[in-house]
């Protein structure tokens, strides 16, 4: 279960999984072009607030809320990032994109090929750039930047990002 105990407290993909809830909401919401941090931060809490007491209400024991906390000081963080982020010229486009299956040969037949699938946390465009950037939140304790997580020694190390890319060029 992804609760290990819902009135004990969060495993980590049941923290995870929350706040990538709350911020797909948001980033389809009328606040997702807003470059106020206070602002942002306000409606995150109410999307938080939700969904909590949809789910959690009375039953859930203090650890549970001091994850709640953690996730609040996580989102005030994602906060200032998005103002100044939306403030810089960019737009969100999609939040929780699904990508359809692609087929990728590795040089075999094509019974052989891959299928990829995937969901994109966030796609934001910027209009003076025309450029496409691809989000992929982390709510880890230990954030690693892009290049720490999918790169060693300038080769990729997970293929994520690599994939993403792909997968949206051809689709």
């Amino acid at each position: 279960s992804s609760v290990t105990d819902i009135h004990h407290e969060l495993d980590g993909a049941a923290f995870g999984a929350l706040v990538h809830e709350v911020l797909g909401i948001f980033a389809q919401g009328p606040k997702a072009a807003c470059i106020d941090e206070d602002e942002i931060y306000t409606e995150l809490l109410g999307i938080l607030t939700c969904i909590v007491e949809e789910r959690f209400s009375k039953v859930a024991k203090p650890s549970v809320y001091v994850q709640l906390e953690i996730a609040k000081e996580r989102l005030r963080r994602f906060s200032h990032w998005h103002g100044k982020h939306i403030a810089e010229g960019w737009v969100t486009k999609h939040a929780e994109y699904d990508m359809d299956s692609c087929r990728v040969s590795l040089g075999g037949s094509k019974e052989e090929a891959l299928s990829l699938v995937g969901r994109i946390d966030r796609l934001d465009w910027h209009e003076e750039k025309k450029e496409w950037l691809v989000i992929d939140y982390k709510t880890g304790d230990n954030s690693k930047s892009p290049q720490q997580t999918h790169r060693k020694k300038d080769k990729w190390a997970d293929l994520q990002l690599p994939a993403y890319k792909y997968m949206l060029e051809v689709g």
